[in-house]
């Protein structure tokens, strides 16, 4: 495994800060950088493995437990609203104290919560350990996303995105397919307990192998921590005001994610329901999803290196709205098979151009991880409620009025992406 390890790390490019032995805290070379990014993904594929296999079959288990629409999309909010306002001061709090304590302390938290969900199947009990599983993963997410960026060159950073993507789309992949005929054998209860199993080998990794970048440590852990929910909310306001073209990026992806979220828990509700598909073969759909995404990532990350990600952001934009409209004129399973798997493949546009862009606003003043974690707070929060808004629209206007409604919410997220387009790109020395 070090050979490989080194392999890839020479693949990717050496990084430019010095790193800390994540053993003894002794700085370590230089080319350690770059091995964080295998034993990331590696650890995340493991994460998002566990995950996948409850995650997404989870509102046809709410339903089997008598939840109704807006009871489910309640309970998918207690989860994406958690990580999403956890982001806010984590990703401050990454650039405080390291990369490490979040990214254990977040391992942990999913680990724990997962394990719990096993005893839960009431609305009292679910949200509740929802709301601590968000709460990890909004912990682990900046810290990971900042530690790939500074694990490579700039040059090299969308490709690095790509890789790390993929483990977790290959993950979900595998998770989504064998979900529903895990959950026929052994129950859907006992895929919790597989997640935690696997959260616990990718927290035994994170705690082995990864590597600290130096230089942060500003005083104690607990005064790090007030020091980061104290000025999470300022700190995000004065960096949109003192950045204009990042208040251009958060309202973009902001529309985007509103829509995305609202349809996401209905995604497999209308398989079953409108196209009547079984728990396997929902299961086996949103496999395909992932196989798209596994394809498409790295060309893409290619694409966002050589043509720039603003450029590449706006046409996933505009392919989502319409693969959603599409999805929701499924008369059979096989439409729906090609339209998912047509979701994989233009959702692999996203994330490495949202990330390399984000990243570019980063400077020696303001962090990676609180430039990721601000905006990832907001694009969250701005969503929080739209699964209870999918909910309601679902009951009151029919299966495809969620997919409709949400993809003219996405061509609105277009507007002020053009408006970014039109302005110019930060300069590179600015980068931390």
């Amino acid at each position: 495994m070090g050979q490989a390890l080194r392999s890839f790390s020479a693949d990717l490019g050496e990084g430019t800060n010095g790193m800390a032995d994540a053993a003894s805290g002794a700085p370590a070379s230089t080319k350690a950088l770059g091995r964080n990014v295998p034993v990331l993904s590696l650890s995340f594929f493991a994460v998002t493995l566990g995950n996948s296999l409850w995650l997404s079959l989870l509102p046809i288990y709410l339903d089997s437990l008598r939840f109704n629409a807006f009871l489910i999309g309640l309970t998918l909010t207690s989860y994406t609203g958690a990580t999403s306002l956890v982001y806010l001061p984590s990703g401050r709090l990454s650039d405080i104290v390291g990369r490490r304590a979040p990214l254990l302390g977040g391992c942990l938290t999913v680990t724990v919560g997962t394990f719990l969900l096993h005893l839960a199947q009431t609305p009292e009990l679910m949200i509740p350990l929802l709301l601590v599983v968000g709460v990890g993963q909004g912990l682990m997410g900046p810290s990971a996303t900042a530690l790939v960026a500074e694990s490579v060159t700039p040059a090299k950073s969308g490709f690095a995105f790509s890789v790390y993507l993929i483990a977790s789309t290959s993950a979900s992949m595998v998770g989504s397919a064998s979900s529903g005929v895990l959950a026929g054998l052994i129950s859907y209860r006992n895929l919790f307990l597989i997640a935690g199993l696997l959260g616990l080998s990718s927290l035994t990794a994170l705690y082995l192998l990864v590597q600290e970048p130096s230089g942060r440590r500003e005083g104690s852990l607990g005064s790090a921590v007030h020091k980061s929910l104290a000025g999470s909310v300022s700190g995000t306001v004065s960096l949109l005001r003192a950045q204009r073209d990042l208040l251009y990026l958060a309202v973009a992806l902001s529309f985007h994610s509103f829509g995305l979220a609202m349809i996401n828990p209905y995604v497999t509700l209308f398989a079953k329901d409108a196209v009547r598909m079984s728990i396997a073969e929902a299961g086996f759909m949103l496999s395909l999803q992932s196989l798209g995404l596994l394809l498409a990532q790295v060309p893409f990350g290619q694409m966002t290196d050589r043509f720039g990600a603003r450029a590449m952001l706006l046409a996933h934009f505009v392919l989502s709205s319409l693969s959603w409209s599409f999805y929701a004129l499924s008369s059979s399973a096989l439409v729906a098979y090609v339209t998912v798997l047509f979701f994989g493949i233009i959702g692999a546009m996203d994330m490495p151009a949202r990330r390399t862009l984000m990243v570019e606003y980063s400077s020696a003043e303001v962090g990676k991880a609180t430039v990721i974690g601000s905006l990832d707070a907001i694009i969250g929060i701005a969503g929080i409620a739209a699964p209870i808004i999918g909910g309601l629209t679902w009951s009151s206007l029919g299966y495809t009025a969620p997919f409709y409604v949400a993809a003219t919410l996405n061509i609105g997220a277009s507007i002020p992406l053009v408006m970014l387009l039109r302005r110019r790109k930060p300069k590179p020395e600015g980068l931390a």
